[in-house]
């Protein structure tokens, strides 16, 4: 193949070769010559079939940032096509920090010996909207995973709070106080890896620290910026002489706004009515479903009255409506609530609830499965409730029992504790007379 004098015959290996490529980089700064030298090595695992692998065609975007955060060199594609290979950029007048893989260029893992201190800067700095979302992600990763594994055990006082790295602090100040920056990537820039995420990174998950580590920098990061976060929501705010409009614009102060809100309430067992008052104005002035979902999704952590009364006008308005009815229950059973199962078992009473309906019980039963802390209590109540629920469900639906049945399934994620309990339902799955042949097969294959 050849497009404008640029042979891509290599290029065919990503249809013919199976695996994805791990790109290994170094780069060293000659301030004499004014140089920058980056070395890039690919490797992929062996497959089956396939126990060596050629080259691949791997296209790698890269920049390099000076000390001002403008660009020093713009965007270059390096055509990395052998296993090692070196690149010279010239005209680099200072030490950079290099951005590499701009724009995700190629489907691979790249490896990079960006410092903290790099990380902070791309994030707080970078020209491309991929990598400058990347760094952030990197950076607070590392630092949730460490303060994971260093909280002790059982819950965090009341008023239990932690110091930020100075690192991590700045660049989301930086990024807070920009107002000529896309409002969509800024918050996703401001928002934290997922809990689901941050798991695939533990050797051993421990999801009640995750969702403790994880609610504790939200707190810092709320406090640390109290007064700009309340700056930002305020001028976020929807024109009330402009009628709602579903612009790119427009989605991305929704966007902004409601990601700020969820930090504005992070204090709420400090401060209950207050933050109650701020999400139940925002729940009662939407002019959108998006708006009104997210003041939601704050109010249901929070004890205050205002919580059932914003639930109970939610419910009154979905009018019978099916798809709004499953948001009113799934926002339930995901809030962050030391008695959640309790409130689970309470809305599968509910007359609007029913199991016969695939959609309605996801709502609520395999919404509950993904909120980790509580499906992996440390009892076991989680895991033996959603044992009850396959059981039960497998009488009316064995599909969608099967499917609920694979939660349990990575147990081998988690430590000896949670491993034993998981297993235990999913032996009782094996064991039950009648099972459904999907779900036996699931429940038996997850315990090899």
């Amino acid at each position: 193949a050849d497009a404008n004098g640029v042979d891509l015959t290599q290029f065919e290996n990503w249809y013919l070769q199976a695996g994805t490529p791990t790109v290994k980089a170094s780069g060293e700064y000659n301030a004499e010559a004014q140089t920058y030298t980056l070395t890039m090595e690919q490797t992929t695992p062996p497959t089956p079939k396939q126990s060596t692998k050629e080259p691949f065609h791997i296209p790698v975007v890269t920049g390099l940032l000076g000390p001002d955060g403008k660009e020093m060199v713009p965007s270059q594609v390096l055509e990395l096509t052998q296993e090692k290979q070196t690149f010279v950029l010239e005209g680099v007048t200072a030490e950079p920090v290099v951005s590499i893989l701009r724009g995700f260029s190629a489907p691979v893992k790249m490896e990079f010996p960006h410092t903290d201190e790099d990380l902070a800067f791309l994030m707080a700095h970078d020209t491309d909207s991929f990598n400058r979302w990347e760094a952030g992600q990197k950076l607070m990763t590392k630092f949730l995973l460490e303060l994971t594994s260093d909280l002790p055990e059982g819950k965090p006082a009341k008023d239990a709070t932690i110091e930020l790295p100075a690192t991590l602090k700045s660049a989301i100040g930086t990024i807070i106080s920009q107002r000529d920056m896309d409002k969509s990537l800024q918050a996703y820039a401001i928002t934290l890896p997922a809990e689901g995420t941050l798991q695939q990174e533990m050797e051993v998950a421990d999801p009640v620290k995750l969702r403790t580590a994880r609610g504790l920098v939200i707190k810092a990061i709320a406090a640390a910026y109290k007064p700009e976060l309340e700056a930002l929501y305020n001028e976020l705010a929807a024109d009330p002489e402009k009628p709602y409009t579903p612009s790119k614009e427009e989605y991305g102060r929704r966007s902004l706004r409601n990601t700020v809100l969820r930090y504005l309430s992070a204090n709420h067992k400090e401060d209950t009515e207050a933050v109650a008052e701020l999400c139940f104005a925002q729940f009662e002035g939407a002019d959108c479903m998006t708006d009104k979902l997210a003041a939601l999704g704050c109010l249901v952590d929070i004890d205050s009255p205002r919580r059932a009364e914003a639930l109970e006008k939610f419910y009154e308005a979905a009018n019978g409506d099916a798809l709004v009815l499953n948001k009113w229950f799934s926002i339930q059973a995901s809030a962050d609530r030391e008695d959640i199962l309790e409130e689970v078992r309470s809305l599968m009473k509910h007359p609007d609830f029913t199991l016969k309906n695939p959609n309605r019980l996801r709502s609520v039963i395999n919404v509950f499965a993904t909120n980790l802390p509580y499906f992996h209590a440390e009892d076991g109540s989680g895991y033996n409730f959603i044992g009850d629920c396959i059981l039960e469900i497998d009488q009316l639906n064995p599909q969608v029992a099967s499917r609920l049945c694979r939660s349990l399934s990575l147990w081998k994620r988690y430590n000896e504790n949670r491993q034993t309990l998981m297993k235990s339902v999913l032996q009782r799955v094996v064991d039950t007379e009648g099972v459904s042949k999907d779900t036996y097969e699931i429940a038996f294959k997850s315990l090899q």
